[in-house]
């Protein structure tokens, strides 16, 4: 027995959509948004492996000695991190070993090399920092607030007043990766 047909009918594509649906004044000023956005996000992806090239190149040619403890303390973390998105997906790490087959000292094996990796980068990352004394001015912190300051719509004190120490250690951190990066495509 047929009940019903239903068809769906998708709405014309109109100026008048357009702005109702999303904001913009017309079609091709939305499509123009679309397409900035996207462009963005592809330059932002390139410009994200580029750095991890960077990254990559010169901690492969840096000799660094990393002491067991660093390592331990990175697998740990990345065990926590994935017990983390195990929760989410409502499993127990332990049911996700046995799924596997795993014991936790194989498991932790598993992290050994990216750990190390990982530890390596940092390492290197902090020794360049200091050799180059890359720092955040005081300059550089006003200059990020105020650029977050433009993006809320609010006056630069008010959003540096509302900030927590962490989240200023954040934006001087940002800004020396930043300068680190800028310094390390000029090499």
């Amino acid at each position: 027995k047929l009940h019903e047909i239903k068809v769906k009918e998708l709405p014309e594509l109109t100026d008048d959509f357009i702005k109702d649906a999303t904001g913009s004044e017309s079609v091709d000023a939305y499509k123009a948004e679309i397409k900035e956005r996207l462009e963005k996000q592809n330059a932002d992806r390139a410009e994200r492996e580029l750095e991890d090239e960077i990254i990559k190149k010169v901690t492969e040619t840096s000799d660094i000695e990393i002491p067991d403890a660093l390592i331990e303390n990175q697998i740990d973390r990345m065990v926590q991190e994935m017990e983390y998105r195990l929760s989410y997906q409502g499993l127990k790490l332990a049911d996700y070993l046995k799924y596997l087959g795993k014991s936790m000292e194989d498991f932790r094996k598993d992290y050994t090399t990216q750990a190390t990796d990982i530890v390596k980068s940092q390492l290197v990352i902090e020794a360049i920092i200091e050799k180059e004394e890359i720092v955040a001015t005081d300059e550089d912190v006003e200059a990020r607030v105020e650029e977050m300051a433009k993006a809320q719509g609010k006056p630069a004190p008010e959003v540096k007043e509302k900030m927590q120490a962490r989240q200023l250690d954040y934006i001087k951190n940002e800004i020396i990766i930043k300068k680190l990066f800028e310094t390390l495509k000029n090499v």
